[in-house]
């Protein structure tokens, strides 16, 4: 039976890999009948992937035409295949991204044994919805790359695919940059059904009208963009600011450690863990703005995947120790990928915090690594944990995203982590996945990124994590320096002169840079310390008027910021400064610095 009325598909777009973003079922629905009983009534072969609503209408017409048609051997029951969309997807799908093994097996198997049915020269149609299916489930990531499966699959075979996504699918603006590349993927797209209905002069009508919301569309998405952009110097500019009252605390915590005091300790101890916790925010705070911004750069090397999840861990590990989980590690032998260690360091470790704040006491959290079919490094982390809702599954990469909390809010966080997770593996050329069978079933975190072909050799190196030092250890100087701190912060430029005064070095502060060009002249200092962002003269001038003082070999300049980033660093070494501090400081690689300093000149 065919469908009433003019050609659904003109012939010119019925050929190769097309797509229909579609509004109204009972349309598409026709448009699949009139494809596929084109095919079977050359005498060619036909594939209906489909959700099972949409295969109830399908099949039963299908089914009616062959019944009617002239064609009545047994053959052509092996030229029509019906699959179930979800059923499909679960043959090839692996921790929510598509396997090309095995997507070959079965996708491409059930179109090989069409084709060997199909008589020479006779069409082959497959009709598919299971990139919408995934759509649908929040996975764009995963349909793009469905969609380049299927086009492989087309070097091998010759058959036409026709796709369909409903159009609400894209209707956000975040969308559109998926929505395009989903389009790419395609030889041509449908036009909308809403012109092929039309007149001509309703159709030229319509899209004058579809122009100008397309160009006011255009504005609004400016106007968020700016408003964006607002947003994010407003976060940077947080995060620079908490640092400074930050650093203070950090530095008053390492004294108190220089003194101990068995009284206080384990008072101590949980100033010293919601201290560490609060850095540990900034610090999120301070990447997710990085990268919205563009601002960081990638340090990639050669590294094995075994050491870079070892720092991983390590970052982790006294969450995981505290509330008694069970980590288990099953990572393949030999493993390497190219990457900025620190940075992927730091994204498995959130993904392991996360596992340990959702996972109930002494729960089990599982880390592994394995290389998958297309060299694809495969990461996912594991636990048996509260689980996630199927509708927040979407939306846990989204920042400030939390979902559902308790009332006491015991599991924390601003919901920065999977975000920053997210940006990261995606700045590498990377995906990530979520996984989850809803609450109380626990959750799979999954990452992917480009892994090194196993016969090439490479150099073993791991990035650092990010940490602060809990302990100073107490020591005299090996020699004595004359040291002068400059900081506008007066807390914390007085415990941090108190802490290198407790190291044997003789100190001086000051709290702007009138105050260091007069010093200098009683107080003739080996090492200057100097904040960059001071009143009036910031660090990278006053370093000039100093150096001009002291004389170009006197004195030794550090700087002293909450800006740490490639570009910062940079600037300091162009001005003159000797190293590049970061609040809060670290006190440890701060007291080396001094210690090591040659003695100046007289």
């Amino acid at each position: 039976m065919e469908p009433a009325g003019r050609a659904l598909i003109r012939p010119d777009h019925a050929t190769g890999h097309f797509v229909r973003f579609y509004h109204s079922d009972g349309q598409l629905i026709d448009e699949v009948v009139e494809f596929a009983s084109d095919a079977l009534r050359r005498r060619g072969g036909v594939i209906v992937i489909a959700t099972r609503p949409h295969l109830s209408l399908v099949v039963p017409r299908i089914a009616a035409f062959r019944a009617t048609d002239e064609d009545t051997s047994p053959a052509i029951e092996g030229r029509f295949e019906a699959v179930d969309a979800e059923a499909a997807l679960a043959e090839f799908m692996v921790d929510g991204w598509p396997d090309e093994g095995r997507f070959f097996a079965t996708i491409g198997g059930l179109l090989a044994k069409v084709v060997s049915m199909t008589a020479a020269n006779a069409p082959v149609h497959a009709y598919g919805e299971m990139v919408a299916v995934l759509c649908a489930s929040g996975q764009y990531e995963a349909a793009v790359r469905l969609e380049q499966l299927w086009n492989e699959l087309a070097r091998r075979y010759s058959f036409t695919l026709f796709c369909a996504y409903p159009d609400d699918l894209f209707r956000d603006a975040e969308r559109s940059g998926i929505f395009d590349r989903i389009c790419r993927a395609h030889t041509h797209v449908l036009p909308s059904e809403v012109l092929e209905q039309a007149t001509e002069s309703d159709a030229f009508r319509l899209i004058a009208q579809w122009q100008q919301k397309a160009a006011a569309l255009e504005a609004e998405i400016e106007r968020r963009r700016r408003a964006e952009a607002v947003k994010d110097e407003f976060l940077a500019m947080l995060g620079h600011e908490l640092r400074n009252p930050l650093s203070p605390i950090v530095t008053a915590l390492q004294l108190i450690r220089m003194h101990p005091d068995p009284r206080i300790s384990h008072e101590l101890a949980i100033i010293q863990r919601q201290v560490d916790y609060l850095v540990g925010l900034v610090d999120d705070l301070l990447d997710v703005s990085r990268v919205i911004r563009g601002k960081i750069k990638l340090k990639k090397r050669t590294v094995r995947v075994a050491d870079v999840l070892a720092n991983a861990v390590e970052v982790a590990s006294l969450l995981l120790e505290q509330r008694g989980h069970e980590l288990v590690v099953d990572v393949e032998a030999d493993l390497k990928w190219i990457v900025d260690a620190a940075r992927i360091a730091q994204v498995v470790s959130n993904l392991l915090t996360n596992a340990a704040r959702y996972t109930a006491e002494r729960g089990k959290i599982t880390l592994s690594a394995s290389r998958e079919s297309d060299d694809m490094i495969a990461v996912s982390v594991r636990d048996n944990g509260s689980g996630i809702p199927k509708e927040m599954l979407p939306h846990v990469f989204e920042l400030f995203f939390q979902g559902k909390r308790s009332v006491d809010r015991a599991e924390g966080g601003l919901g920065l982590g999977l975000a920053l997770v997210k940006s990261l593996v995606e700045l590498h050329g990377g995906t990530v996945s979520a996984r989850s069978d809803g609450p109380g079933s626990g959750s799979e975190f999954t990452i992917r990124l480009p892994g090194q072909p196993s016969r090439r050799d490479a150099s073993r190196e791991a990035g650092e994590p990010r940490a602060h030092e809990a302990v100073v250890v107490k020591r005299r100087a090996p020699r004595p320096r004359r040291v002068l701190l400059v900081d506008d912060n007066v807390d914390g430029v007085e415990a941090l002169a108190l802490l290198i005064s407790e190291c044997g070095h003789e100190v001086r502060a000051v709290y702007d840079p009138a105050s260091a060009l007069q010093v200098i002249h009683q107080f003739v200092p080996d090492i200057a310390i100097v904040d960059i962002g001071l009143p009036v003269m910031d660090g990278y001038q006053l370093i000039g008027r100093l150096r001009a003082a002291l004389g170009p070999d006197r004195c030794r300049f550090a700087a002293l910021t909450g800006y740490g980033q490639e570009a910062d660093r940079n600037r300091s070494r162009e001005v003159g400064f000797d190293d590049h501090f970061v609040k809060p400081v670290d006190p440890t690689s701060l007291l080396r610095f001094i210690d090591e300093s040659p003695v100046p000149e007289a």
